[in-house]
């Protein structure tokens, strides 16, 4: 068991995205997460394949992921301060492509104690055996954190605020790359503060009508795959994700 940073994703509405949509079409929008987690591991370096593609430059890989269903998760190779930042710019890239152009999701950033064990076998070409484990109270706590927001976003627990307050080359990366927010909880914690939220749009310029642009954009992706956007708890969902948008565009940051 060791004490680290994790990021715990959870994709809004996979069953019904699933119920609801053909499944070769499926397929298809779950290699579009594939691909959003690598581009994101890469932070959009690329490279051309055999094949002529531009894909992501797996050699600049130095944040661990673990893709399964709906959850992803993203944790850095060590704590070292190149390796934490890595890892949380990873977020940031993965925040911002899910909801511009993917699937909505809600995430949380923590730092605690996490455990990972990962076996991989293949026996002849007819059996796949495959040991994919996780503990540890941060992946709980992270995972209960993210799945009681109502909206779609990515919220820093104060576990990861506290630990990059002791280095500089950290700390920053807060102040340039979140708002703080009221995060609006199913549960709402006693003496709720102000917490950190992982802007959706970075290091880009905006038009004056980069509201209704992205607006537009978010509202698609709640609705693709066949969501039923007109269920009230979607509806709140929805509404309170655009909310934050519209706040964080009047406060952006150009880097």
């Amino acid at each position: 068991m060791i004490t680290t940073y994790i990021a715990n994703f959870d994709i809004l509405g996979y069953k019904d995205a699933i119920l609801n949509t053909p499944g070769e079409e499926f397929k298809f929008r779950l290699d579009h997460v594939l691909r959003d987690i690598e581009f994101s591991l890469s932070l959009d370096a690329t490279v051309g394949d055999d094949r002529g593609f531009i894909v992501a430059d797996e050699s600049r890989y130095i944040t661990n992921f673990h893709y399964i269903s709906d959850t992803i998760i993203f944790w850095p190779r060590s704590n070292s301060v190149e390796d934490v930042k890595n890892w949380f710019l990873v977020c940031c890239k993965f925040t911002r492509k899910m909801f511009v152009h993917n699937m909505p999701s809600r995430g949380c950033l923590y730092f605690g104690e996490f455990y990972e064990l990962s076996i991989m076998r293949r026996q002849d070409d007819r059996v796949k055996k495959a040991v994919a484990t996780m503990s540890g109270h941060a992946l709980v706590l992270s995972h209960l954190k993210a799945e009681n927001q109502s909206w779609g976003a990515t919220v820093v627990d104060d576990s990861v605020v506290q630990a990059f307050r002791f280095n500089s080359d950290l700390d920053h990366l807060l102040d340039e790359r979140c708002t703080e927010e009221m995060v609006p909880y199913k549960l709402v914690p006693t003496k709720q503060k102000k917490e950190k939220v992982i802007r959706f749009i970075q290091d880009e310029e905006h038009s004056d009508n980069a509201f209704e642009f992205y607006k537009s954009w978010i509202e698609d992706v709640f609705a693709h795959d066949n969501r039923n956007v007109d269920n009230p708890r979607v509806k709140q969902i929805l509404d309170n994700t655009i909310e934050l948008l519209r706040r964080q565009l009047e406060t952006r940051i150009v880097l």
